[in-house]
């Protein structure tokens, strides 16, 4: 088969696509991206063609413009050309690339949406208690769908909240069913796939190397700050408070949109900091709660610490990380240098919540993650080809 991968311009929806092309293209498939121009090397040095109708528009695939109507309309103009020139089977986008579902109507394609890592959106009879709050994430998505689709010339989608347009015709959900309780309620579109992690080789890593050293497990902390929305400043609470421990902290800064400061020698920061070379040695993880840090967190068995910024799907994860005794949350108006080291003190000093976190990390390697993903695409234009 031919699939087209089609990704808004952020690692946290191009990596987990570019890991499942890895994995169909292993299984026989032919793979071709569309995407932010600026992704076009790494798309290519990764071996797969890169299709984009316009190298000069460095907008339509912005996660910061997926509700303009004008930037869907600009995404659907570079997917038509980049589908006419590879003539796709199957699209694979991911929320928020709001240009790929028109596509696959227009084009008549299956669409798959690999998705969070945990469930958004409103389940029929479930009385969960952020049912509210998921009916207005999807009336608001399903609002700017629609403008969109008029931008297109197409008319309004309706409400369906049996099989609502968010899903595609394949949701890849990116977690398992004993985080998610109420997953029988869930659509039949949906499939758990488990965590769909995958980073590239960063180069450039030998600061990094050198800053951890022989540092003891229990001694370092990864911390991954994205949107705090002006509520707090994570950063720099975080080097009051661990800035003359012995503790080393290592800080992706690449989501964060607070300023940056001069951090003592023990807080390594940086952008996209692969967190394959962090996590095995690392103590817990501290993070706004973005699905990549969530996930990763939970795949090496370690405890999370979330500062709930309120971004998209945040409070979700936070559900899930207090349901299940996965470490503690703290909103952001909280956030001091005290609260700081008090949440790691508390962490270490509750075991069971470690012990929680190794159980749910072998539940995430026993699923298989990425193969199971692969034939979940493979049986969606083919049952019963794909893995059982």
């Amino acid at each position: 088969m031919r699939i087209l991968f089609i990704h808004t311009s952020s690692p946290g929806f191009l990596f987990p696509g570019m890991g499942l092309a890895k994995k169909l293209a292993v299984r026989g498939h032919e793979i071709a991206f569309t995407s932010d121009p600026k992704w076009r090397s790494f798309i290519e040095g990764e071996g797969f063609q890169f299709l984009n109708s316009d190298d000069d528009d460095h907008y339509a695939f912005q996660v910061s413009s997926w509700h303009d109507p004008i930037k869907v309309g600009e995404q659907t103009k570079h997917i038509k050309t980049a589908a006419a020139a590879f003539c796709p089977h199957i699209l694979v986008s991911n929320d928020f690339c709001f240009g790929a579902h028109i596509c696959g109507e227009l084009l008549q394609v299956p669409l798959v949406v690999l998705g969070f890592g945990a469930w958004l959106y409103p389940t029929l009879n479930s009385g969960h208690a952020m049912e509210k709050e998921r009916q207005w994430r999807l009336n608001r998505f399903r609002h700017i769908y629609n403008k969109g689709r008029s931008y297109c010339g197409l008319s309004s989608v309706p409400i369906d909240r049996e099989q609502p347009f968010i899903l595609g015709d394949l949701y890849l959900l990116r977690t398992i069913a004993e985080l998610e309780l109420e997953n029988k309620a869930f659509p039949t579109k949906v499939k758990l796939v488990g965590p769909c992690l995958w980073e590239p080789e960063a180069p450039g890593t030998a600061n990094l190397n050198d800053f951890l050293g022989d540092t003891p497990r229990d001694m370092i902390v990864y911390a991954q700050i994205g949107q705090v929305f002006k509520k707090c400043e994570l950063l720099y609470n975080l080097s009051l408070a661990f800035g003359r421990t012995d503790f080393k902290i290592v800080v992706d800064t690449g989501r964060m949109d607070e300023k940056t400061i001069c951090c003592p020698p023990n807080v390594f920061t940086g952008t996209r900091i692969p967190m394959g070379r962090v996590l095995p040695k690392a103590l817990m993880t501290i993070s706004t709660g973005m699905t990549t840090a969530y996930l990763g967190s939970i795949s090496h068995g370690l405890p999370n610490f979330v500062v709930s910024s309120g971004g998209s799907g945040t409070s979700e994860i936070c559900d899930r990380v207090l349901r299940h005794g996965l470490g503690i949350v703290l909103p952001t108006e909280n956030v001091t240098h005290t609260s700081l080291a008090s949440a790691l003190e508390f962490i270490a000093k509750h075991p069971k919540i470690a012990e929680n976190c190794r159980a749910f990390g072998r539940y995430f390697k026993a699923s298989n993650s990425f193969e199971t993903a692969a034939c979940a695409v493979e049986n969606l234009i083919a049952p019963g080809e794909g893995c059982p």
